[in-house]
């Protein structure tokens, strides 16, 4: 049992001091029936048990004193224990999409081996934050983010054909991943780690110069080095993924890869200068599993699982039973026990029968306020905080601060930051989607006349879809989402993937029925209106740009 503000619990002392008067008070009335009188006569002119009687209000309204301080101390008792990963290691994977990782001297290919190999280190190290860095001459990044799965989908559907540049400018790429970490506020107190995996052929720049950039910041760089030194043919492949012979220069002869002594040192000095290691692909193997393997060795030592407590707040009960001990001193202790001697004047009459009226209504709402306290499973959920974070952010949403809420929801949900229409979206952001759908609201932004949609579109879409296709949230929540995501397509001009988004939210909340009426912002009706919108801007498209669309989205 623990409090979550406990220092309401000095509402015990006060109590212990109105117990202490009602007790004086007690003696000093005890001293003045004996001045009035022998205490056994005196007692026989009462009406009514007095003395007892008081005693008993008093006891009720002192223990309800002490029962409301315990409930507002927000009393909770651990309901069980659950393992959390401690996720302050961030790993951000630097991967070689160089044309010379199409080489096959391991299967099906250096590049295709270790897509492959990446995601199953990913999978290894749960509870660990990832970023992935794409690079040839030039970089592509993603952001740290606690959803591996979607830094794995990051790298999966690259290319070398994608990279804009060609080449093997290792030095931008641990630039790149530099800048990723120190963007990143929360990776600051976070063993950083930096796994490059390349066949270091063709260096461009010094990545020394980087190395020792990131032994100052204390990021260690583990290099995993594919392909060896004997010259390795390298296969012709197309941008569709097909094999037209092997690629050959200017004057017919075969390409071929391999990897320089010069090379060699290189990455060797990059590993040393940070404290990491230089690991070599044997056949059939890139090292990565060994390399998972370190990683997960520094988690279970350096970075060690904890046991965490699940508590359950419990204040209700307190103040079901101090609302029905009130109950039971303001109803049932005021009612005297014997009628009076003395027949009360009409109007007096009256006035009993209205206090008793008003007393019996009380008796009925705090019993229904009782039993609603107290109540079943899915009355518990009145009790469910909600994130001081996530209001702060509404809060800024409502005053116009857009970006505020965006940092402070990305935050909260430890999705990293949306960056050229890709967002993380792990397992904070499925299980929290109230939120999710608040950051999608927060990352809206209005176009300019004639300006494209923004990417940030994307990132809310993505993060809209995982809420609306979860069967774990409500059916309104899930509702609102499709409907929302009906808005951003239509803000894309995408008029198919808008209809097909108001259409799920009809089929979880029919417009126009009463189920729709009863919601605050009508969803259906709202979704079919948006839906008959969308339906006449596809309609008045010319057939050219109608045509160009579907071949967009059959691509």
């Amino acid at each position: 049992m623990k409090f979550a503000a406990p220092i309401w619990l000095w509402g015990i002392a006060l109590a212990g001091l109105v117990i202490a008067l009602f007790i004086y008070s007690a003696l000093t009335s005890h001293k003045l029936r004996n001045k009035f009188g022998h205490e056994a006569q005196v007692l026989k002119l009462l009406t009514a048990q007095a003395p007892l009687r008081k005693a008993l209000q008093n006891a009720l309204l002192a223990i309800s004193l002490i029962l409301l301080s315990l409930a507002a101390a927000q009393p909770q008792y651990g309901k069980g224990t659950r393992i959390l990963p401690k996720t302050n290691l961030d790993v951000a994977i630097v991967l070689d999409y160089s044309k010379s990782m199409y080489a096959r001297d391991v299967s099906p290919s250096r590049i295709g081996r270790a897509k492959v190999e990446v995601e199953n280190l990913i999978r290894k190290l749960g509870g660990a934050r990832f970023a992935g860095v794409a690079f040839a001459g030039e970089s592509l990044a993603f952001p740290l983010t606690s959803d591996g799965a979607a830094i794995a989908q990051f790298f999966r559907g690259l290319t070398p054909h994608d990279m804009p540049v060609g080449g093997t400018a290792i030095a931008r790429a641990l630039e790149e991943a530099l800048g990723l970490f120190s963007r990143d506020s929360r990776a600051k107190g976070h063993e950083k780690v930096v796994l490059l995996v390349t066949d270091g052929e063709d260096l461009e720049g010094d990545p020394r110069i980087s190395a020792e950039k990131m032994s100052l910041e204390g990021i260690r760089i583990e290099v995993v080095q594919i392909g060896g030194q004997s010259p390795e043919p390298l296969p012709n492949i197309d941008e569709n993924g097909a094999i037209n012979g092997l690629r050959r220069d200017a004057s017919g002869r075969i390409m071929t890869t391999s990897l320089s002594v010069e090379g060699e040192e290189t990455l060797q000095a990059l590993a040393s200068l940070t404290g990491g290691q230089l690991v070599h692909s044997g056949q059939g193997s890139l090292g990565i599993d060994e390399m998972a393997r370190r990683l997960r060795l520094l988690m279970s030592e350096e970075l060690s699982e904890k046991v965490e407590t699940v508590f359950a707040d419990v204040y209700q009960y307190p103040l079901a039973l101090a609302l029905l001990l009130l109950l039971l001193e303001s109803v049932f202790l005021r009612l005297p026990r014997t009628q009076p001697s003395i027949e009360p004047p009409k109007k007096g009459r009256r006035s009993s029968k209205k206090q008793k009226a008003i007393r019996t209504t009380n008796f009925s709402l705090l019993f229904l306020c009782v039993i609603f306290l107290s109540g079943c499973d899915r009355g518990r959920e009145f009790f469910i905080r909600q994130s001081p974070v996530v209001n702060e952010a509404i809060e800024a949403m409502t005053d116009e601060r857009n970006e505020v809420a965006v940092e402070l929801l990305t935050q909260y949900l430890e999705t990293g930051p949306c960056e050229a229409g890709i967002i993380g979206a792990g397992d904070r952001s499925r299980t929290q989607g109230d939120a999710a759908l608040d950051l999608a609201l927060a990352l809206i932004e209005e176009p300019e006349p004639g300006e494209q949609a923004s990417p940030r579109l994307d990132c809310g879409l993505r993060l809209l879809s995982q809420v609306a296709l979860s069967e774990e949230h409500p059916a309104g929540l899930r509702a609102a989402s499709h409907y929302l995501m009906g808005n951003l397509n239509l803000r894309k001009a995408d008029f198919d993937a808008a209809i097909e988004s108001y259409d799920a939210s009809l089929r979880l909340m029919p417009g126009g029925s009463e189920q729709a009426k009863d919601e605050p912002i009508a969803i259906g009706n709202r979704a079919a209106y948006n839906r008959a919108l969308a339906q006449r801007l596809k309609e008045a498209q010319p057939p050219e740009e109608e045509n160009e669309q579907k071949d967009d989205s059959e691509d």
